[in-house]
């Protein structure tokens, strides 16, 4: 039950710093025990980051904090650090929870850090053994049947209670909300990048001098491809996430609207 409640602690603590703290990096302490995988997730760089050494007490007055716990907490991720070179929400992850690291010296938080791909089939694992780690990164896609299945905690009346409450976008709480209830806080919403690349010769001779801003327009020149032997939309999925979590969900945005 201490560690149930010092995980809420942890999550609120991440989602309010990372409200005001997202991109400094501070050196890492020395009491955390990194698990990053070795090929697919890059490995930890030891070395103390450059830049202000200012604690995450300085930065967001969040004072260190005498828990009756002590001991290990672990929390499983998907910001490696390879991961967090170019995505500025999972540097902001990180740096937070050294920061929170700072502030906790009497707790060791153990880190399980995998690649995108394979902690979502670890976390999975995990829940189906109901031997899900003390904190995890909740996907919208399991909040329900997790929810459901009392797997994760009802944060509703924490949140609601939080002195950072006035602080949240309501918005962002939608993917971790179930029967009204919220199970989770937000904590990477930096959205993501997609680069469209195009043919500019092939679209100018389909009486297109630029490509098009509407989705009508990609459906109207389908036709012209199609008899030159093209496909009009090709999608790079290498990452195996990117279909459903990019290109399905801007279609089904613009089709369906947003609720």
């Amino acid at each position: 039950m201490k560690k149930k409640l010092l995980s809420v602690l942890l999550t609120a603590v991440l989602a309010a710093a990372l409200l005001t703290g997202c991109g400094e990096k501070t050196a890492a302490p020395g009491n955390s025990t990194v698990d990053e995988t070795q090929g697919t997730a890059a490995q930890e760089n030891t070395g103390d980051s450059t830049g202000s050494t200012d604690t995450a007490a300085t930065k967001t007055n969040i004072a260190k904090t005498d828990l009756a716990y002590k001991g290990e907490l672990e929390i499983m991720h998907f910001s490696t650090s390879e991961e967090s070179e170019g995505n500025g929400g999972s540097d902001g992850f990180r740096t937070v929870l050294k920061d929170w690291e700072t502030t906790h010296p009497d707790i060791t938080l153990v880190q399980n850090i995998l690649a995108n791909d394979d902690y979502k089939t670890q976390v999975a694992t995990l829940a189906a053994a109901n031997d899900l780690p003390d904190v995890f990164l909740l996907q919208g896609m399991n909040t329900k049947a997790w929810a459901a299945q009392e797997l994760v905690l009802d944060m509703t009346d924490i949140i609601s209670k939080s002195i950072y409450a006035s602080q949240y976008d309501d918005s962002l709480f939608y993917p971790f909300t179930s029967e009204e209830k919220i199970y989770g806080l937000p904590v990477l919403t930096g959205g993501t990048c997609a680069v469209v690349v195009y043919d500019s010769a092939a679209w100018a001779d389909a009486g297109y001098d630029k490509f098009p801003e509407r989705w009508d327009e990609v459906l109207k020149a389908k036709d012209y491809f199609t008899d030159k032997g093209m496909d009009t939309i090709a999608f790079g999925n290498g990452g195996k996430w990117q279909v459903n979590s990019t290109f399905l969900a801007t279609v089904g945005d613009r089709f369906t609207g947003a609720d």
